[in-house]
């Protein structure tokens, strides 16, 4: 089982990368849209994590069959949040779309090679909540 923990906000990007049409005249062309930085940092961030779990693996994922990942998303408490609930931790139930955050998730870790193929994961747990600190917290282990 690995377990990383990365600190600042989550990502909030709702696709990785989607496709966008632009017209030109009387023709159309259509481009991949790139990740946000804030995507992008959340990658390198996940790349250094998983590099510290990786020393001496060979250019294989580091997980091949039947994948369990739990995934949580951690908010800071924003202004409004009052005194007495900042101290604790309660469920997030405003945007980004919990589905959408854990495909940014799963992307990045298929990218830095923890699987071969999101498909993999056949058990998934996404939590979504408001604390005192933002982090996202992910535990991959084989699904027995």
């Amino acid at each position: 089982m690995i377990q990383l923990t990365i600190m600042g906000d989550p990502p909030t990007q709702t696709h990785q990368s989607s496709l966008r049409a632009y017209r030109i005249g009387k023709f159309c062309r259509i481009v991949k849209a790139k990740p946000s930085k804030e995507t992008l940092d959340f990658h390198r961030q996940l790349e250094l994590k998983m590099a510290q779990h990786q020393i001496g693996i060979t250019d294989s994922p580091l997980f091949d069959g039947a994948v369990k990942l739990i995934i949580e998303f951690n908010f800071a408490h924003n202004k409004a949040t009052t005194k007495a609930k900042q101290l604790t931790k309660f469920p997030k139930v405003t945007r980004p779309d919990l589905d959408n955050m854990a495909k940014t998730v799963l992307d990045g870790l298929t990218k830095v090679g923890c699987f071969k193929d999101d498909s993999q994961v056949s058990n998934l747990t996404l939590l979504k909540s408001h604390g005192p600190e933002a982090y996202t917290l992910i535990s991959i282990s084989h699904d027995n």
